[in-house]
This record gives structure tokens, sequence and C-alpha cells, in this order.
């Protein structure tokens, strides 16, 4: 028995809208196991850096431009036998034309919106630095997984991502 040829594309164009369904719209947050949320609180970190290029590069993936100014950053490592255990990093910055255009366009960064709830459960699961603002109102959007972008006021905004440690190494 012969197929007709529209038949035999269903399949490829089947997988082509599942896959741009999965970009367009992401899964919901990644939960984090119970266990490391409450961890996070209680000991101090390890190690300690306030430099400002290195946290914006891991909050953007890019190096700081001229124009965006950073105010205040500081990254967190805890380690468990010389390995990092887990991390966190926080940075309070004010962006030049180019990555506010980014930010706000959405196509480099595909941020969701985020409600009140689930803002207040995400802050609560990483202990920040005493500059980081405590409360937001109004959430502006968060990647699912774990990092968080809320825009302070018209000009200065806050990003935070924390995680656990790197994968260990398969032998």
């Amino acid at each position: 028995m012969r197929l007709p040829k529209a038949l035999l594309l269903l399949p490829p164009l089947a997988a082509c809208i599942f896959m741009a369904r999965r970009l367009m719209w992401p899964a919901d947050e990644i939960a984090q196991p119970e266990a490391v949320q409450a961890s996070m609180s209680g000991d101090p970190p390890d190690v300690v850096v306030n430099g400002g290029s290195d946290v914006f590069r891991r909050a953007f993936w890019r190096h700081p431009d001229p124009m965006d100014r950073i105010l205040q950053a500081e990254l967190r490592e805890w380690k468990d036998s010389g390995e990092v255990s887990r991390w966190s990093w926080h940075l309070r910055f004010i962006p030049g034309p180019k990555l506010r255009e980014d930010l706000l366009d959405g196509r480099i960064f595909p941020f969701r919106k985020i409600g009140q709830e689930d803002l207040e459960r995400r802050l609560a699961a990483c202990v920040r630095p005493a500059w980081a603002p405590t409360t937001f109102f109004k959430a502006h959007s968060m990647l699912a997984g774990n990092l968080l972008l809320v825009q302070e006021n018209d000009q200065v905004w806050y990003a935070e991502d924390h995680g656990s440690g790197f994968a260990k190494p398969v032998k």
C-alpha cells in the first residue's frame, strides 16, 4: 500500500510545531528541592567576591557595556570537600540603552511575568546581601529556572540567581 506524500510530511511537521511551542512557552519554573532551599539560610558562604564585572558576566553572558552602571554586586560560594556545593550571585545595576532594550525586548532574554506569591517564595529561597531589596512593588519578570530580574524603579534593576554546585564528572 502506498501512502500519499502529504501523510509522510505529518510527523516532521508535528515535531516542528512541538519544538516551536516549547521554545515560545517554556516549561514552568523548576522547583528546587526543599532541602537545598532550607540549607541556604544557615551557614555563611566560604567565598564572597564583590566583583561587579564577574557577576555581570554570570548574569547576562556578556561584558558590561560602558553605559551599564554596576551599583553593587556579590558572588557567594559554599564549598564541600574543596568543590562548590552551592552558589548565589546578586547584582544591582542601571542598564545602558542596549542592555535595557535587550531586557525589555524579550528576544535575547525570554522572561516571563511572575505573580507576587511566586516572587515571595523565590525571595525566601536565597539569603541575599544587606543592600539587596527585600520587597518589590512590581514584579517584573523571571526566567524559567532561577534567574530573578526585577525592576526596582524606573532606572535601577536587581538580578540574582542561585543553585547547587557543579555536577561531578562521570568515572
